[in-house]
């Protein structure tokens, strides 16, 4: 099973877990149990990802997408540069 890093604990845990896993320690977890208000999730310093900007900062965008719905990174000229 895959693993990931539990937050800054230096601990591994699987990457998927059911609720009472013991290898997940969620007393020194933030759980949610509906991540769909985004003023919530703000609230906490989670708010949505805005990855098309974040790309426009590294100099990259979306391409449209192709017939098969998938897109791909294109690198652009940033301004100033």
């Amino acid at each position: 099973m895959r693993e990931r890093w539990f937050g800054a604990t230096g601990k591994r845990v699987p990457e998927l877990a059911v609720e009472g896993d013991p290898l997940v320690p969620l007393a020194e977890a933030l759980v949610f149990d509906d991540v769909s208000d985004d003023a919530k999730l703000r609230e906490v310093g989670l708010g949505p990802l805005d990855y098309e900007s974040r790309l426009k900062e590294l100099g990259f965008a979306l391409s449209p997408p192709d017939e098969d719905g998938s897109q791909r990174l294109v690198r652009f000229a940033k301004e100033g540069h």
